[in-house]
């Protein structure tokens, strides 16, 4: 048998045995809202920024004559093929993701189209 002072410590941690647990009751109710709020999506980085500067600039120096510019231009195209090759890498990488049974990171407008896809029931049936 337990003391009174044991009995009332058990019974303050929910562990008295004849008492039922607090319920716990939500704020709101327990189903998915119709549509979620928009977020911007983070920014991508833009390849070949820095080379296109070069380019734009040694056009402007040299008054718009691509003659003088070539060791820049020849450097923004590089940059392009690689940033192309890169993408194309990153595709497949994204096709292989795709076949999972599901992607973690939706877009706001991904999820607002699958909650109007399938609404939430507000009737019974």
């Amino acid at each position: 048998m337990v003391g009174p002072v044991a009995a009332s410590f058990l019974s303050r941690l929910g562990l008295g045995g004849h008492k039922r647990p607090p319920r716990v009751r939500p704020s709101r109710p327990l189903v998915l809202a119709s549509r979620v709020q928009e977020r911007r999506q983070e920014q991508t980085e833009r390849p070949c920024v820095m080379e296109m500067m070069g380019l734009m600039s040694c056009w402007k120096k040299n008054e718009f004559n691509s003659d003088l510019c070539t060791e820049e231009f020849q450097a923004f195209r590089a940059c392009l093929a690689a940033a192309e090759r890169d993408a194309v890498v990153m595709g497949k990488q994204f096709m292989k993701q795709q076949s999972v049974e599901y992607i973690h990171n939706l877009s706001s407008k991904q999820v607002n189209r699958l909650l109007r896809r399938f609404p939430n029931i507000t009737h019974e049936i």
